[in-house]
């Protein structure tokens, strides 16, 4: 191949790289947006539904708008993997949807979106915990030290959440809400070496929707009853949020380490903080100020590389 030949097709490799840089940054930024705004969401739907009839409710509508996708997979890639992996999937639905959205429904009646964002997201270290416990990875003194700093940090919100110095169990709730989605990602990954990223948010969204029924009695006159604003609040939450960052989520995990995908979910709770702020004027609280730079201090030190040696 001639000079000026290898240069236009290494200009060419270059700009399929960049592009899928931008491609899967973006991905990556409508996932985290979606997700924070969420934790917004969810108090607004709470006006009018319980928090297991809201868990139902939301999960039917993002079942319903994934027709498409399984009758599309359901012969190549998912039954499949049911008929493989059945409990590994069943698990990872129970934990990523089913009792995670009702322990983060029950906790959000009274904590707040940037409170309940923060809990939420010592997600990935205690994922990364898990990770060393089960599926044997390596814990580093940094994680163990990051992750106690961060523990630290969530022990404020959970004690101090109200204002007065007395165990939030609400906020137990959510920290409970956590516990589940860090088992939710160490079998989502355990998965991902196996079935498609599109194929996992599927069957996680639909195991949800299903196991979720038996708290379904009572949402048709619930709905009928709610008001206008938790009815969009609720459609935004299935239709959108409950579709769209799980599947973007899974995308980002096919393309980066988990290690590192993880990092970026810290910034959901900045972006909550703010969107609450924005649509339900939540101030943030000194306390949750507080917790939160000390849960950040600790991600930091838990996701820090330690110098290396000048040669």
């Amino acid at each position: 191949m001639s000079n000026v030949g290898q240069a236009v097709r290494g200009e060419f490799l270059v700009g399929i790289q960049l592009s899928g840089k931008l491609w899967l940054g973006l991905v990556l930024a409508i996932t985290l947006v979606l997700w924070a705004s969420a934790f917004t969401a969810i108090p607004i739907a709470l006006e009018s539904f319980s928090p297991g009839h809201l868990a139902v409710a939301r999960q039917l509508l993002s079942a319903a708008v994934t027709i498409p996708g399984v009758l599309l997979l359901w012969r190549h890639e998912l039954w499949p993997a049911i008929r493989t992996n059945f409990l590994l999937i069943l698990i990872m639905g129970l934990t990523g949807i089913t009792f995670y959205h009702l322990a983060l429904g029950a906790g959000q009646r009274t904590v707040g979106a940037g409170s309940a964002s923060l809990l939420i997201n010592l997600g990935p270290l205690v994922t990364a915990l898990l990770a060393a416990a089960i599926l044997k990875e390596r814990l580093t003194p940094r994680l163990i030290v990051g992750g106690l700093v961060a523990f630290l940090g969530a022990s404020v919100l959970v004690l101090v959440g109200n204002g007065d110095f007395a165990v939030d169990w609400n906020a137990m709730l959510v920290v409970l809400a956590m516990a589940l989605q860090s088992f939710y990602f160490i079998i989502q990954r355990k998965l991902s070496f196996r079935y498609s990223a599109v194929a996992l948010a599927l069957l996680t969204i639909w195991v949800g929707a299903i196991t979720l029924l038996p708290w379904g009695s009572g949402v048709s006159q619930a709905i009928t009853l709610a008001s206008a604003r938790s009815i969009w609040a609720l459609i935004y939450l299935g239709c959108i949020c409950g579709v769209v960052p799980y599947i973007g989520w899974a995308l980002v995990l096919s393309r980066l380490p988990a290690s590192r995908a993880g990092v970026w979910l810290y910034l959901i709770p900045p972006l909550s903080i703010l969107i609450g702020w924005l649509v339900l004027n939540e101030t943030p609280t000194l306390a949750l100020l507080a917790s939160g730079a000390v849960i950040l201090t600790g991600v930091v030190i838990a996701k820090s590389q330690p110098r290396k040696n000048a040669s």
